[in-house]
């Protein structure tokens, strides 16, 4: 007998088991994190750091090849080569403190550490918001409604098309169209 209103077609018998799988692989990771995690991020974090540095004197380096200056050593390719590559790993810097570092931090993931510097309540970046206003809104809202129209702002910011309820716009062709 089905008491719920959830547009799935499982019994209660069901979803309460759904529910204790999902409790026992939470309970299997809590149990299994432990120093390697710990040495993980703070690896990570350091990568994350000196690559950052490392990219910004990459890049400054690359003016020292600049023809404009007039030495010998002033080549075109050089310049060029050495600024992408700072570039690049400036990029691979900001892509790991976003998603890896950042992102799983502000979720409370390494809370458990108890390390003062990697806290969710204390940890901040260089994002468009303060992290507990970032924490608010991806923790709280998105993870609520999450692809849900006019609850989940991720869909609100009209970058792609996720359900087939949110209107069609000309723009959504330069974006794959996930709503079915």
């Amino acid at each position: 007998m089905r008491t719920h209103q959830y547009p799935v077609d499982l019994t209660d018998e069901q979803i309460e088991e759904f529910g204790r799988e999902q409790d026992a692989i939470r309970d299997e990771v809590f149990d299994d994190r432990g120093e390697r995690d710990r040495a993980y991020i703070l690896k990570v974090i350091k990568t994350q750091r000196t690559l950052a540095v490392s990219a910004r004197f990459v890049i400054y380096a690359s003016l020292f090849f600049l023809p404009a200056w007039g030495h010998a050593l002033a080549l075109w390719p050089i310049m060029l080569s050495l600024l992408g590559l700072g570039t690049f790993m400036l990029g691979i810097a900001k892509i790991l403190v976003n998603m890896e570092i950042a992102h799983n931090v502000l979720h409370a993931q390494w809370d458990w550490m108890k390390d003062p510097e990697i806290q969710s309540n204390t940890w901040e970046w260089d994002t468009m918001s303060p992290s507990d206003r970032w924490m608010h809104s991806h923790n709280v809202v998105h993870h609520t409604w999450t692809n849900v129209l006019e609850k989940d702002l991720d869909v609100g910011y009209g970058i792609m098309r996720v359900t087939p309820m949110q209107p069609w716009k000309p723009a959504y062709l330069l974006s794959v169209d996930v709503a079915v």
